[in-house]
């Protein structure tokens, strides 16, 4: 369990969490605001907490391998982002407008999720992407996208 307190480290700039088996992070952790890389990757985490839209500079956030079902829309507040990893998660959809939010993205990946259709907004949205990894998502049935934007 990552104590509350975890929110009092306000000049931290990395948080490497990665195979701890943690099923929650405190909502303190959008106290950090200084983090520019947050990876809570190899976890059993099943939810983000709303506060991480506090992370104003965070640029790589690496949560693949969890038991997230979802991703809060506040995630949208980090525009500084330029990777974006949520690999091997049971993701079923991102919420509107979240991608196209980052505008700093550089490298998306969504592969092994559940998605049922391609993020809204399309390929067209990822003008400054350079990798999109999408591989292991069988269940896309709205993939009837212009592609030629990329």
């Amino acid at each position: 369990v990552l104590p509350n307190t975890i929110g009092c480290l306000v000049n931290l700039t990395t948080l490497d969490l990665g195979f701890n088996h943690l099923e929650h992070l405190p909502e303190t952790i959008g106290n950090c605001t200084q983090l520019t890389t947050l990876d809570v990757q190899h976890n059993e985490l099943i939810e983000l907490p709303e506060t991480i839209g506090n992370l104003k500079q965070l640029a790589r956030l690496g949560i693949k391998y969890n038991r997230l079902t979802h991703i809060p829309i506040s995630l949208s507040q980090c525009t500084n982002m330029d990777e974006f990893t949520i690999e091997g998660n049971c993701v079923s959809q991102l919420p509107d407008g979240l991608l196209s939010s980052l505008t700093n993205l550089s490298s998306i990946t969504l592969a092994r999720n559940q998605f049922i259709s391609f993020p809204n907004g399309g390929p067209s949205q990822f003008t400054n992407v350079h990798v999109i990894i999408l591989n292991k998502i069988m269940k896309f049935k709205k993939l009837k996208t212009n592609i030629n934007y990329l």
